[in-house]
């Protein structure tokens, strides 16, 4: 991992903190350097889970963000019902 990869992911991550609090990071090495940044939080209830995804980005070997979604003021939230027939 380059040092504007390292700078990028902690500037994500901390934009994303300081607006919605701690969250689970997640960071994978893909094709030829790159990363995927995954920022978010799953939730197991009850009754239903809960996945909240903030970021979800790709990230090439200059830091910069190649595609993906990246939204901390609105995150993707996906709701499974398991239980219930």
């Amino acid at each position: 991992m380059t040092d504007l990869q390292k700078n990028t992911i902690d500037r994500i991550t901390k934009q994303v903190e300081r607006l919605n609090g701690k969250q689970g990071v997640s960071i994978l090495n893909i094709r030829k350097n790159h990363i995927l940044l995954t920022i978010g939080n799953k939730r197991d209830l009850t009754d239903f889970i809960t996945t909240t995804t903030y970021v979800e980005v790709d990230i090439n070997t200059k830091g910069n963000v190649i595609k993906g979604f990246c939204n901390p003021y609105e995150p993707k939230v996906k709701t499974i019902y398991p239980y219930i027939n």
